[in-house]
């Protein structure tokens, strides 16, 4: 880093600078969908309310035909990220399934 005052960029500083970004732009976009509201809470919930009573795997495609009106492939993802990770959900080679019998609520992470 440079300690001067001067108004002119060295090659050097430039190059670190475009060093940092690469390494964190890659997952810059995960700031915004930890913070504020989960606008697709609710879809969260639905997708694995169907699991539950679905009773067993549904595949991706099944999943994605019937929430394809509610949101995008995308969010779909998304949703399906967000219950792996916090262990709602289960994939298999058949697709997904519940391990949970009733949707989690925020407290049940703590």
């Amino acid at each position: 880093m440079d300690d001067t005052d001067s108004m002119v960029i060295e090659k050097i500083s430039m190059e670190r600078a475009l060093r940092f970004l690469t390494h964190t732009e890659i997952r810059m976009h995960e700031a915004y969908a930890t913070g504020g509201r989960n606008s697709l809470a609710a879809l969260q919930r639905q997708i694995l309310e169907h699991l539950i009573n679905h009773g067993k795997a549904v595949p991706y495609k099944r999943l994605w035909l019937t929430f394809v009106d509610d949101l995008s492939k995308d969010e779909l993802d998304q949703c399906l990220d967000f219950l792996l990770t916090t262990s709602q959900i289960a994939k298999g080679i058949n697709g997904f399934s519940a391990i949970v019998k009733e949707p989690m609520n925020a407290g049940d992470y703590l």
